[in-house]
Parts: C-alpha cells; sequence; structure tokens
C-alpha cells in the first residue's frame, strides 16, 4: 500500500517545487517605477535609473570627515546583495517605466557566497568557464552562472572587469535586447562620422 501511495505522489512533486519568479529584493523584474520606489524608499529614483538615495549626500562631506563615514556607513548597510556589501548597484527601468535590469558589483571573494544564496533561491544554474584576460595578460579561468525564468535571467561572474570585482546583473530578456539595439545604432552613428 506504501508503494501505492508513494507511486501516485511522487509525480505530483515537481508540480509543488518550482523555481521562483526572477526579481531583485522582492521587487519582480517589470515592476513599476512606483512599485520599487515604495518596496525601496532608500533608493533615489531619476529618469530611467534608481542609486542608494544618500550616496549622493556622502559625497558633499569631506572624504574621512566623521560624516562621511556614517553616511558611507548607511549606504553600505542598504547597497548589499545576498548579505554582501556591493561595490556599486543600479537599478534601470525600460522607456515605459518599467523595471528592466539591475547591475550589481560585488568583491570577487565573495562570489562564492552570492553564487550559493542564488542558486538556494533559484535553483541548479547554467554554468559555464571562459577565459579572462587582466590588462597586464594573466589569464584566469572565469566561472559564469546564468539562470533563465519566464523572459527574465541573471547572469552571474566571478570575475568581471578585474580580478577583484565579480558582477550579478538581473534583467529581461527584452530590456537586454532593447539596450543591444540601441548600443548597436549608437556605434553606427559614430561609424558615420569617420
Amino acid at each position: 500500500m506504501k508503494r501505492f501511495f508513494w507511486a501516485l505522489l511522487l509525480p505530483a512533486i515537481p508540480l509543488f517545487v518550482q523555481a521562483q519568479a526572477i526579481d531583485f529584493k522582492g521587487v519582480p523584474i517589470g515592476a513599476t517605477k512606483a512599485e520599487f520606489s515604495a518596496a525601496h524608499p532608500d533608493f533615489h529614483c531619476t529618469g530611467n535609473g534608481c542609486f542608494v538615495s544618500d550616496f549622493a549626500t556622502c559625497k558633499e562631506n569631506p572624504m574621512r570627515s566623521a560624516a562621511y563615514k556614517l553616511c558611507s556607513d548607511r549606504v553600505n548597510a542598504i547597497q548589499t546583495y545576498a548579505g554582501v556589501a556591493a561595490n556599486h548597484l543600479f537599478i534601470y527601468f525600460d522607456d515605459e517605466g518599467r523595471l528592466g535590469a539591475v547591475s550589481v558589483s560585488l568583491p570577487s571573494a565573495s562570489f562564492g557566497f552570492v553564487a550559493a544564496a542564488l542558486e538556494s533561491k533559484y535553483g541548479a544554474p547554467e554554468r559555464a568557464t571562459e577565459e579572462f584576460k587582466t590588462k597586464a595578460g594573466a589569464t584566469f579561468e572565469n566561472s559564469i552562472l546564468t539562470w533563465r525564468k519566464d523572459g527574465n535571467f541573471i547572469l552571474a561572474k566571478r570575475l568581471s572587469g578585474s580580478t577583484d570585482l565579480s558582477s550579478v546583473r538581473i534583467s529581461s530578456d527584452t530590456y537586454a535586447s532593447n539596450e543591444a539595439t540601441k548600443a548597436a545604432a549608437k556605434i553606427k552613428k559614430r561609424a558615420g562620422d569617420l
């Protein structure tokens, strides 16, 4: 009888265990700017982007002052991803004012923690490697992890720009495609000025 029960139940288990929709700290890709701002009031949104609102205020204070330290500590407490202080964290909205992408730069020493958190939330990623070459010519193997769901993706790179930095890019396929088209148009326009 127990075998019969499990034989009926096991095929149904995948219906209950589903990967989560891709989001940024609880805000789904495609959310409006108002929805993002309501969920994250510490971010200041202007035009097609957002950043931690105290960031500009910090720059107004002398670098080594107590006010700068207090301000930058507050920004660092807000500007985290997977519990890791981010070097930068930018939010991008499309032309209709919907969340299109998030770009996060993190210390590469913390990549394992971030990758484990992403895998815990979104399941196993697609894994790839590429050669990463520094400006000095040294080469390293770079881990690239990708999660895809419902027209959105997360792309995490262990090395990004330098051996000290990792990156996480959260985006909709549509936003990424539109940005690539805009970039190609800019290149073509510049080529016309040669």
